[in-house]
């Protein structure tokens, strides 16, 4: 069974039933989010070795999560497939019987008592040997397995929609900001020139070397050409998880620290106000997008 048909969440369930002649055995597969993945199962305890087999299959097809199964099998078909001690029932219905006597309450036994009767009373253990009941075992696992998968390839599509949305948005900040910071150094030129000329020097040359030398350092300062190439590296590689068919959760996981680490260094050199909000929202999106990538496999 291939997993890797697209982008998958880390949350999912599903369930499979098979019948034999005298039990119905059902499994059931659920997930929530885990940075590693993590499979237990829960069977019974005369299937010995099947909590391995499950969990070496699941091993096969996912990459992330905490995985449960449970395994269950029951009594198919009423009382059909019961095993019971005659003995021990009929000691048991004497009781009943005498404590009835004892205190002056009518006892006229009803099959639905008998039933309850022989179910409480059973054997602990009535269940064939594993290897009488692999094919239903499998059976049911397998309608589960593709069940569950199923459920988590239709929230990863959901995923993957929503997460190419905000990386739009992502993108739309980044715009802004590129926008405001053209006019960052020429700004504070004219600033500097209009302070300089309020000093009255009669002698003010706006050529002068100092003046160009500290309108350079600006500038120096308050560049953020390299953050932005990077940024858009960032969204590049971003958007090419987005379109893979493996597991890409962890790899998205570090290049949202590197897009948060550098929307945080455009922040430190912001000269504007207006690059400031837009970082602030970024960060506001980005956070969005960490939380909703934390359930990619």
């Amino acid at each position: 069974m291939d997993s890797d048909v697209g982008m998958n969440s880390m949350t999912g369930y599903g369930r499979g039933s098979a019948q034999t002649a005298t039990l119905e055995i059902s499994v059931e597969i659920s997930s929530v989010n885990r940075r590693n993945l993590e499979v237990s199962v829960n069977s019974p305890k005369e299937w010995m070795g099947l909590d391995q087999a499950l969990s070496g299959k699941l091993r096969e097809v996912l990459g992330r999560g905490k995985v449960s199964v449970s395994v269950r099998a029951a009594a198919y078909g009423g009382v059909e497939g019961l095993v019971w001690d005659d003995a021990a029932v009929k000691v048991s219905i004497e009781r009943f019987q005498a404590l009835a006597e004892h205190n002056g309450i009518p006892f006229e036994p009803s099959s639905a008592f008998l039933l309850d009767l022989v179910k409480a009373i059973r054997p602990s253990s009535t269940l064939p040997e594993y290897s009488a009941v692999a094919a239903e075992v499998l059976t049911a696992f397998d309608a589960a397995l593709g069940a569950f998968i199923e459920m988590r390839a239709t929230e990863g599509a959901a995923l993957k929609d929503d997460l190419m949305q905000r990386l739009g948005s992502l993108k739309g900040f980044l715009q802004q900001i590129v926008g405001y910071a053209e006019g960052v150094v020429a700004a504070y030129r004219d600033r500097l020139f209009q302070r300089l000329r309020q000093l009255n020097l009669e002698d003010l040359d706006l050529d002068d070397e100092r003046v160009l030398k500290e309108i350079a350092l600006f500038a120096d300062r308050c560049d953020i050409s390299e953050e932005i190439t990077r940024l858009n590296s960032h969204f590049e590689q971003f958007s090419d998880c987005l379109a893979q068919t493996q597991s890409t959760g962890r790899k998205m996981d570090f290049i949202i620290q590197e897009i948060n680490r550098e929307f945080n260094t455009i922040g430190s050199k912001a000269n504007r106000i207006e690059i400031s909000q837009a970082v602030i929202d970024a960060k506001n999106e980005l956070e969005r997008i960490r939380e909703q990538a934390a359930n990619v496999e």
